[in-house]
């Protein structure tokens, strides 16, 4: 099954809880359904960005999230004494509920419980990995008993806070401040169409950032969030875009030429 084809059956499976409220009615079922639940919120913010070059939310905003543990079926006695009759339904949708998460094994179905804690530092996408889980109960509380926090983790959204489109903008407007004119139509091969004064587009942004190769690690001046596959920019960005712009004036030029070729 591909990736696709998990993420509509999980917006299948989550539809089929709206119609009929058993998200609501269960709350046995909240550890397992809200795996399946965050994979959606994820997986929109992941589609929503692809499509319109605009972050929906930070995957970094962890307080819009639960994270949870090891899922265990309820008990039967408990499960009849809270719902009399229906208990058995209860139980035959929970049961089938953590044979569909444990078969798709996906985060763009249900969240993972099989986890790698890593300490990520140095060149590309080198890691050393720390510790490894599966997810169970006993595996959790060992982790719990050896982890150690060895450095605070950076927050994206101050180290690396723009999209595309945004550097797009700020690199803009570095250049409109900062350069005259005749600099400007000299570096600058585009033309806004309503001013007719010298602007990069967003094909422009993205040959210069393929020209650059940022995308290729983790530097200074880009970072992939892989969870919800999106690429931030830094101030970093902003200041060398503008330095490279205007210290070779065939710079764009020569980049929307070679990502033309490689197209």
């Amino acid at each position: 099954m591909t990736s696709t084809d998990l993420v509509r059956k999980n917006i299948e499976m989550v539809a089929d809880w709206r119609d009929q409220a058993v998200h609501l009615l269960m709350p046995e079922l909240q550890a397992i359904a809200s795996r399946i639940f965050q994979s959606g919120v994820l997986n929109f913010s992941s589609e929503f960005e692809a499509f319109s070059q605009v972050a929906f939310i930070s995957v970094q905003h962890t307080g819009m999230m639960t994270i949870v543990g090891d899922f265990k079926l309820p008990a039967m006695s408990l499960l009849k004494t809270q719902y009399g009759a229906a208990a058995y339904e209860i139980l035959e949708l929970a049961t089938s509920i953590q044979y569909e998460v444990e078969k798709a094994d996906d985060m763009n179905f249900a969240i993972p419980l099989k986890v790698h804690l890593v300490f990520a530092q140095g060149e590309g996408d080198a890691q050393v990995v720390l510790t490894k889980a599966s997810g169970t109960a006993s595996d959790l509380n060992e982790l719990r008993q050896k982890l150690k926090v060895i450095e605070k983790t950076i927050d994206l959204d101050k180290s690396h806070p723009y999209s595309q489109t945004k550097l797009q903008q700020l690199v803009n407007t570095k250049l409109e401040t900062d350069r005259d004119q005749l600099k400007l139509e000299k570096c600058i091969p585009g033309r806004n169409k309503f001013t007719g004064r010298p602007e990069l587009n967003s094909h422009c942004i993205q040959a210069c950032i393929q020209r650059l190769a940022w995308q290729q690690c983790n530097n200074e001046y880009h970072y992939h969030a892989k969870l919800a596959n999106r690429h931030q920019y830094s101030d970093s960005a902003v200041t060398e875009l503008v330095k490279r712009i205007t210290q070779e004036d065939d710079f764009v030029a020569k980049a929307k030429k070679m990502l033309s070729k490689k197209k």
